[in-house]
């Protein structure tokens, strides 16, 4: 969100954004909602052109069953509620645009996976599912839909880099269920410049995968991380059973294999900045010196 908005900023967008509390910190305005009560501030929907709907519960924890629950309505009820506000006054907003994961996949082992590709089972295909249905809801508002089926995000603040680094840093890198697995990536650049560009061009409907178009085996990632580091580590098997002890449900999202192919978004004409993971990661690492 803080990295769309300074890009929005730049290319001449008002932004205000959804929050706890109500506040305003330079050129972006904050208007309090509530999900647990069902408050919304409606200046903030009303005054708006488009909705860009991020909001969700991190799934990078372990899922108790009130978590997993947390984890639906952050994403599903907060959608609900701008609805509810949407359908019950006049308002000019022509889009929503809605984020959602790969995690909506059934493992794809070696297999590409494109936007038509069959969901999976498990309670993140399942949020995926739910999260989607609610965002596609807008099109009976006559809203144009778009929903952005995002990858591993690698940004320095927030994302899933940090993590993926640390452990490099001392020496070792976790390789979990064999590390054969495809993993989706993108820099957070590209991923801001996707919403951009879907935002832009207002023919573009439906679902598009966030993913730069060389996703990599986990092991692959691991070891161009350390590379581009320039760090020695040894490799340390994580079996599956281990990820399951330390992790719970979460650790069946690390073992899926989900190589998904981004060539929908490019054949609608999105050029990635980053289409290798070594220049992205070094582009990272960079603005970490």
């Amino acid at each position: 969100g803080k990295q769309l908005s300074i890009l929005l900023l730049k290319n001449g967008y008002e932004v205000s954004f959804l929050g706890r509390k109500k506040n305003s910190i330079g050129p972006i305005r904050t208007y309090e909602w509530n999900l647990e009560k069902k408050i919304i501030d409606e200046e903030a929907v009303l005054k708006a052109d488009h909705i860009i709907h991020l909001a969700g519960a991190t799934v990078a924890k372990r899922w108790t069953k009130s978590y997993k629950q947390e984890i639906i309505d952050s994403r599903v009820k907060s959608a609900a509620l701008i609805f509810d506000v949407l359908k019950q006054n006049k308002n000019h907003v022509k889009s929503f645009i809605s984020s959602s994961a790969v995690g909506f996949y059934e493992d794809g082992n070696e297999s590409f996976l494109n936007e038509d590709s069959p969901s999976g089972k498990n309670f993140l295909s399942q949020v995926c599912l739910q999260w989607e249905a609610a965002a596609n809801k807008f099109s009976e508002l006559n809203k144009r839909v778009a929903i952005i089926r995002t990858g591993i995000v690698l940004a320095n603040e927030g994302g899933s880099f940090p993590e993926l680094y640390n452990p490099i840093r001392f020496g070792v890198a976790p390789i979990f269920d064999g590390g054969n697995q495809f993993y989706p990536w993108l820099h957070i650049d590209d991923l801001c410049k996707i919403y951009l560009f879907i935002l832009k061009n207002q023919q573009l409907t439906g679902v598009y995968n966030a993913c730069a178009p060389a996703p990599v085996k986990q092991i692959e990632l691991m070891n161009a991380i350390a590379n581009a580091a320039q760090k020695r580590k040894i490799n340390i098997p994580v079996p599956s059973f281990v990820l399951k002890i330390m992790l719970g449900e979460f650790a069946d999202s690390l073992s899926s294999s989900l190589r998904c192919s981004s060539k929908k978004i490019e054949a609608a004409g999105f050029q990635f900045q980053y289409t290798q993971l070594s220049a992205a990661l070094e582009s990272l690492l960079a603005q970490r010196n």
